[in-house]
């Protein structure tokens, strides 16, 4: 069983997409782009936790490059 389902939704449609270690999504306009990452993080010996990224890039050369949350994603676990 997967342990991570992503989920693109649009006016008209939706699509999904399983994965087992590591799930990324990115989404782009003319001004940047956002991506989203998650996946099992090793913390320590025998404990893993679920952790994720979500940052800004450029996207044909025009955006800029910033880290906006990198951490659990159940921060009170």
């Amino acid at each position: 069983m997967a342990k991570f389902r992503g989920l693109v939704q649009s006016d008209k449609s939706e699509a999904t997409r399983l994965s087992h270690r590591l799930l990324t999504v990115q989404a782009q306009s003319w001004d940047g782009k956002v991506v989203t990452q998650i996946f099992e993080k090793d913390v320590g010996p025998d404990e893993r936790v679920i952790w994720a990224t979500v940052s800004l890039h450029p996207h044909n050369g025009v955006g800029t490059k910033k880290v906006l949350y990198e951490g659990p994603v159940n921060p009170d676990e």
